[in-house]
């Protein structure tokens, strides 16, 4: 008398791709213990049980695995499907988490957690190599440093003993949390701080205000980048359309007038007269300050414009260049894409319709499909010397 196999489900290997590998460690301990249940203890059953139960998916993706083992080997099966399920591991992005981080504190020591001292690099061009070394000073001190290959960087010694923290001068009291494992040890944000190791600037105003005061032209209105002109590539052999205009509610019409009225006053867009092969429609989007956003629908047009294809910059090009940095800022451009002035030759693109008539943008606008390459280049010609 034969009996049929209990129900088991699949793997779905598609299902969650950034959890695979865990997934199916899950789902193979699930497995083994229905196997156990089962009394099936002979590798070879065991390894067929698996790719039966697996489902087609998996099945496909195992006989091209390289390294499986024979058809008794279950461990190794299982092994090589984990293998290949679980993602690999990003090193060079491993290597940004890893120098963003504020500090990276290691200890190896289990025996004395309680009473430990730090010794922490302020400094992270390059991956430090974590050593251990005994304290002079006492038998229930350990000294744990960052040392860099070939370097000799700024370092500080931070001595704890008990919940009191000593660095240089200075002692604080906090709370100490002491976990079982060989994870490393953090020194917490308040801390650092209190005990004068780091120190963040909240606010920049009054530098702010002395340099918008030494410059006032750049920090007033719309900025422009001069000698340069953007030039969109328009394929002739596509026909030109000219959408009809939707009608906008008369509740925001004057919102749409002012905001027609402040960009034409900031020279981002002009009045249209006379025929134009292309004219699009706009969508009027409400801001939480009673403005409105004029976003042109500009699907019908982008199929006209040719994309110039830029190089953009990847997170390695990013890491490299940033590599030894130790002061950072953050420009933020008002309106980036409007601070790039449009050839008179492609403005007629952009024209859009409105109650008031047809407008064109004389400006790189948001809703051209190449605006992104277009601006990052620029923005690379520019920056490039600083």
């Amino acid at each position: 008398m034969t009996t049929g196999l209990p129900q088991f489900p699949a793997f779905a290997v598609h299902a969650d791709s950034g959890n695979t590998g865990l997934r199916w460690a899950k789902w193979v301990a699930k497995l083994e213990n229905l196997m156990i249940a089962l009394n099936i203890t002979t590798p070879k059953r065991k390894r067929d049980m698996m790719l039966h139960y697996a489902g087609d998916e998996v099945y496909e993706v195992f006989i091209t695995l390289p390294d499986s083992g024979s058809e008794d080997d279950f461990e190794l099966a299982r092994d090589s499907l984990r293998n290949y399920l679980d993602p690999k591991r990003n090193m060079e992005y491993e290597v940004y988490l890893f120098r963003k981080d504020k500090q990276a504190v290691v200890c190896r020591s289990r025996q004395r957690r309680e009473q430990s001292a730090y010794h922490v690099t302020k400094d992270k061009h390059s991956t430090a190599e974590m050593e251990a070394h005994q304290s002079d000073s006492s038998d229930d001190e350990c000294t744990f440093g960052a040392r860099q290959h070939g370097d000799k960087l700024p370092t500080c010694d931070v001595k704890i003993e008990g919940k009191v923290i000593q660095y240089a001068k200075k002692v604080v009291e906090t709370n100490i949390h002491v976990v079982d494992g060989s994870i490393g040890n953090l020194l917490g944000y308040r801390a650092a701080e209190d005990l004068g190791i780091i120190h963040v600037a909240q606010s920049v105003t009054s530098k702010m205000q002395t340099i918008a005061g030494k410059f006032p032209n750049i920090f007033k209105g719309m900025g422009k980048a001069e000698n340069i002109q953007v030039k969109l590539y328009i394929d002739e052999n596509v026909e030109p359309k000219q959408q009809p205009h939707r009608r906008i509610p008369f509740h925001v019409r004057k919102a749409v007038e002012r905001e027609l009225d402040k960009l034409k006053e900031m020279d981002v867009i002009e009045k249209v007269s006379g025929p134009t092969p292309w004219v699009s429609p706009i969508v009027v989007v409400p801001k939480k300050n009673n403005e409105v956003r004029i976003c042109v629908e500009m699907r019908k047009a982008n199929e006209a414009v040719k994309r110039t294809k830029h190089v953009m910059p990847t997170i390695d090009e990013l890491i490299t260049d940033l590599n030894g940095a130790s002061v950072f800022s953050v420009l933020d451009l008002r309106s980036a894409y409007h601070q790039l002035e449009l050839q008179p030759e492609s403005r007629y693109i952009t024209t859009f319709s409105t109650h008031v008539g047809l407008f064109r943008y004389k400006r790189l606008m948001f809703g051209i499909n190449a605006a992104s390459e277009i601006f990052q280049n620029a923005l690379y010609q520019e920056c490039f010397p600083v």
